[in-house]
């Protein structure tokens, strides 16, 4: 399913949007359906596999000074890399650069530093407005 990319947001923004939300609807039901009739099988998906090798990444989000402490960056930090008494540190070796501290900040206080935003937009900037369409696989 397509949606916003999370470090650079003009990425898939707006995704999914109410087509790409009745394409998935439907897939539920596809999948539901399966489910019911056929036994479980692995489903081959193209690709690369494995897909990507975890590496450490060099940056991770940091808080500016408009944080104001209301942790709920921690609270929804997957990975638990925003300690919840400190949420304006971030431990790097825990952090997952998923982002979520970057989109739930009412402060909008989160973001990656300057140079690396400047790096991923000059990496995906050519991904802007591309409309892609989902693929499903059952």
């Amino acid at each position: 399913m397509l949606a916003e990319h999370s470090m650079l947001r003009t990425v898939a923004a707006g995704r999914p949007n109410a087509d790409d939300q009745q394409q998935l609807a439907g897939f539920a039901h596809r999948v539901a359906a399966k489910l019911q009739t056929a036994p479980t099988a692995l489903t081959a998906i193209p690709g690369n596999h494995p897909y990507k090798e975890w590496q450490q990444m060099p940056v991770t989000p940091v808080a500016s000074a408009a944080c104001n402490g209301c942790g709920i960056c921690a609270a929804t930090c997957p990975s638990q890399a925003i300690p919840k008494d400190h949420p304006q540190t971030t431990d790097a070796a825990k952090c997952i650069l998923c982002l979520r501290c970057t989109v739930i900040c009412p402060q909008q206080a989160r973001a990656l530093p300057a140079q690396a935003q400047a790096a991923l937009a000059q990496k995906l900037g050519a991904l802007q407005g591309i409309h892609k369409e989902n693929e499903f696989f059952i």
